[in-house]
């Protein structure tokens, strides 16, 4: 019994990784150039052991640890983002999850970081938040990680 919910752990965990990208992928995306008719976001998180959960539009596009990054290319205009803890037990542990909205520019790369803060309620509970950063700092940031694919 107990190595049935081990396996069921396993496999939880391993839906919710996102996949790593090959090396020329990662140097690419390293170049910060959008295509002339979309723009990308990069989403790097926060220097923290926890694993971030990110949307773009209402749907889970990845989730990113410390050591990676995120390129999305999107349509331009405006773009809903949001950010969550991950959860084993995601129905039983509703997350709280903070959103960003970003107004996307073709031919324009935006950066944003993933923070943690506590909670105004006192319980010293720590949630993530978004951050924008300038595009020197974001670049920074990518070049010390490693990109990993969005879900399709």
């Amino acid at each position: 019994m107990r190595g049935c919910g081990l396996v069921l752990v396993a496999a939880m965990m391993s839906a919710c990784a996102s996949a790593p990208a090959g090396l020329d992928l990662d140097a690419d995306a390293k170049l910060f150039r959008a295509p002339a008719d979309k723009g990308c976001i990069y989403v790097v998180p926060s220097a923290s052991r926890a694993t971030v959960a990110v949307g773009l539009d209402g749907r889970k596009v990845a989730t990113l640890d410390m050591r990676n990054f995120l390129r999305l290319e999107v349509a331009p205009g405006r773009h809903v983002l949001s950010v969550a803890r991950t959860s084993l037990v995601p129905v039983l542990l509703r997350e709280p999850r903070d959103e960003m909205i970003v107004e996307a520019e073709a031919g324009r790369c935006s950066f944003l970081r993933t923070v943690w803060r506590q909670d105004a309620d006192g319980l010293h509970q720590f949630r993530v938040y978004w951050e924008r950063v300038t595009e020197e700092e974001g670049r920074r940031d990518v070049n010390v990680r490693t990109l990993v694919l969005p879900a399709r």
